[in-house]
Protein backbone atom coordinates (compact mmCIF):
# COMPACT_ATOMS: atom_id res chain seq x y z
CA UNK A 1 0.00 0.00 0.00
CA UNK A 2 1.05 3.32 -0.62
CA UNK A 3 2.56 5.51 2.13
CA UNK A 4 -0.19 8.24 1.41
CA UNK A 5 -3.19 5.64 0.60
CA UNK A 6 -6.20 5.73 3.35
CA UNK A 7 -6.63 1.50 4.39
CA UNK A 8 -9.42 -0.01 3.31
CA UNK A 9 -12.55 -0.10 5.74
CA UNK A 10 -13.32 -3.18 3.93
CA UNK A 11 -14.71 -4.83 0.93
CA UNK A 12 -18.25 -4.31 -0.40
CA UNK A 13 -19.23 -6.66 -3.74
CA UNK A 14 -21.94 -4.79 -5.33
CA UNK A 15 -24.24 -6.81 -8.04
CA UNK A 16 -26.56 -5.08 -10.35
CA UNK A 17 -27.79 -5.55 -13.65
CA UNK A 18 -27.57 -1.65 -14.17
CA UNK A 19 -24.56 -0.19 -14.82
CA UNK A 20 -25.32 3.45 -13.40
CA UNK A 21 -26.50 1.98 -10.31
CA UNK A 22 -23.25 -0.62 -9.61
CA UNK A 23 -20.74 2.71 -10.61
CA UNK A 24 -23.18 5.04 -8.34
CA UNK A 25 -22.68 2.39 -5.25
CA UNK A 26 -19.06 1.82 -6.59
CA UNK A 27 -18.18 5.33 -6.86
CA UNK A 28 -19.64 6.15 -3.34
CA UNK A 29 -18.16 3.29 -1.41
CA UNK A 30 -14.69 4.16 -2.68
CA UNK A 31 -15.11 7.32 -1.98
CA UNK A 32 -15.36 6.55 1.61
CA UNK A 33 -12.43 4.10 2.01
CA UNK A 34 -14.25 0.68 0.83
CA UNK A 35 -12.50 -1.53 -1.44
CA UNK A 36 -15.38 -2.24 -4.34
CA UNK A 37 -15.95 -5.07 -6.53
CA UNK A 38 -18.87 -5.21 -8.96
CA UNK A 39 -20.71 -7.61 -10.79
CA UNK A 40 -23.68 -7.37 -13.21
CA UNK A 41 -24.57 -10.54 -13.03
CA UNK A 42 -25.28 -13.63 -10.54
CA UNK A 43 -22.34 -15.99 -11.96
CA UNK A 44 -19.73 -13.22 -11.94
CA UNK A 45 -21.14 -12.29 -8.05
CA UNK A 46 -20.20 -15.54 -7.30
CA UNK A 47 -16.84 -15.38 -8.37
CA UNK A 48 -16.24 -11.74 -7.00
CA UNK A 49 -17.18 -13.53 -3.64
CA UNK A 50 -14.34 -15.51 -3.34
CA UNK A 51 -12.82 -12.43 -2.26
CA UNK A 52 -14.59 -12.46 1.25
CA UNK A 53 -16.28 -9.26 1.19
CA UNK A 54 -17.63 -7.94 4.45
CA UNK A 55 -20.93 -6.87 2.68
CA UNK A 56 -23.08 -7.76 -0.42
CA UNK A 57 -25.64 -5.13 -1.81
CA UNK A 58 -27.70 -7.55 -4.41
CA UNK A 59 -29.98 -6.91 -7.02
CA UNK A 60 -33.45 -9.47 -6.69
CA UNK A 61 -34.02 -8.67 -10.78
CA UNK A 62 -30.98 -9.90 -12.99
CA UNK A 63 -31.01 -12.16 -15.74
CA UNK A 64 -29.77 -16.08 -16.06
CA UNK A 65 -29.64 -16.31 -12.10
CA UNK A 66 -31.79 -14.19 -10.06
CA UNK A 67 -30.78 -12.46 -6.72
CA UNK A 68 -32.19 -15.02 -4.53
CA UNK A 69 -30.78 -17.84 -6.36
CA UNK A 70 -27.02 -15.95 -5.69
CA UNK A 71 -27.91 -15.55 -2.16
CA UNK A 72 -29.03 -19.08 -1.71
CA UNK A 73 -25.38 -20.02 -3.26
CA UNK A 74 -23.63 -16.56 -1.26
CA UNK A 75 -25.11 -18.44 1.92
CA UNK A 76 -23.46 -21.61 1.76
CA UNK A 77 -19.81 -20.24 2.08
CA UNK A 78 -20.16 -16.37 3.63
CA UNK A 79 -21.99 -14.86 6.51
CA UNK A 80 -21.39 -11.58 5.57
CA UNK A 81 -24.21 -9.19 5.58
CA UNK A 82 -26.38 -9.41 2.37
CA UNK A 83 -28.52 -6.64 1.31
CA UNK A 84 -31.13 -6.56 -1.40
CA UNK A 85 -31.58 -3.52 -3.35
CA UNK A 86 -34.17 -4.29 -5.57
CA UNK A 87 -37.62 -2.32 -7.37
CA UNK A 88 -39.93 -5.44 -6.45
CA UNK A 89 -42.25 -4.06 -4.16
CA UNK A 90 -44.93 -6.90 -2.69
CA UNK A 91 -44.23 -8.41 0.79
CA UNK A 92 -44.17 -11.52 -0.94
CA UNK A 93 -40.52 -10.65 -2.63
CA UNK A 94 -39.06 -9.25 1.00
CA UNK A 95 -40.19 -12.97 2.51
CA UNK A 96 -38.52 -14.50 -0.46
CA UNK A 97 -35.33 -12.60 0.10
CA UNK A 98 -34.90 -13.02 3.54
CA UNK A 99 -35.72 -17.20 3.02
CA UNK A 100 -33.20 -17.43 1.06
CA UNK A 101 -30.73 -15.67 3.37
CA UNK A 102 -30.59 -11.76 3.08
CA UNK A 103 -30.13 -9.45 6.21
CA UNK A 104 -31.64 -6.25 4.44
CA UNK A 105 -33.98 -5.41 2.06
CA UNK A 106 -34.06 -2.21 0.32
CA UNK A 107 -36.55 -0.57 -2.16
CA UNK A 108 -35.53 1.21 -5.14
CA UNK A 109 -35.09 4.15 -5.89
CA UNK A 110 -33.15 4.41 -2.51
CA UNK A 111 -31.84 7.17 -0.69
CA UNK A 112 -27.78 8.74 -0.46
CA UNK A 113 -28.61 8.39 3.39
CA UNK A 114 -28.94 4.47 3.18
CA UNK A 115 -25.73 4.00 1.48
CA UNK A 116 -23.82 5.76 4.22
CA UNK A 117 -26.01 4.36 7.10
CA UNK A 118 -24.51 0.37 5.29
CA UNK A 119 -20.79 1.94 5.02
CA UNK A 120 -20.94 3.20 8.49
CA UNK A 121 -22.63 -0.34 9.53
CA UNK A 122 -20.12 -2.06 7.73
CA UNK A 123 -17.06 -0.52 9.02
CA UNK A 124 -18.69 -0.89 12.62
CA UNK A 125 -18.60 -4.53 11.79
CA UNK A 126 -15.08 -4.73 10.50
CA UNK A 127 -13.66 -2.71 13.47
CA UNK A 128 -15.30 -4.95 15.93
CA UNK A 129 -14.60 -8.29 14.14
CA UNK A 130 -17.72 -9.02 15.47
CA UNK A 131 -19.04 -11.17 12.85
CA UNK A 132 -16.78 -14.07 10.84
CA UNK A 133 -16.58 -13.55 7.26
CA UNK A 134 -16.48 -16.86 6.35
CA UNK A 135 -19.04 -19.54 7.60
CA UNK A 136 -20.63 -22.96 6.06
CA UNK A 137 -22.35 -26.25 7.85
CA UNK A 138 -20.47 -27.53 11.10
CA UNK A 139 -20.36 -30.68 8.97
CA UNK A 140 -18.40 -29.50 5.95
CA UNK A 141 -14.87 -28.35 4.92
CA UNK A 142 -15.63 -26.49 2.29
CA UNK A 143 -13.80 -23.81 1.09
CA UNK A 144 -14.59 -20.45 -1.34
CA UNK A 145 -11.99 -19.32 -2.90
CA UNK A 146 -8.92 -19.03 -0.38
CA UNK A 147 -10.82 -18.61 2.69
CA UNK A 148 -11.32 -21.30 5.20
CA UNK A 149 -15.31 -21.61 6.35
CA UNK A 150 -16.34 -22.42 9.36
CA UNK A 151 -19.80 -22.59 11.38
CA UNK A 152 -20.66 -19.27 13.41
CA UNK A 153 -23.38 -19.01 15.85
CA UNK A 154 -25.54 -16.46 15.33
CA UNK A 155 -25.14 -13.27 17.60
CA UNK A 156 -28.03 -13.39 19.14
CA UNK A 157 -28.31 -17.05 20.43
Amino acid sequence: MEQNARPSQGTILVVDDEPDIVSLLEEYFSSQGFRVLTALDGETALKRAEHSPDLIVLDVGMPFMDGYAVCRRLREHLSCPIVFLTARVEDVDALEGFEAGADDYVLKPFSPCWARACGRTSRARAATKRRPRCASTATSSSTIGRAPCRWREPPWN
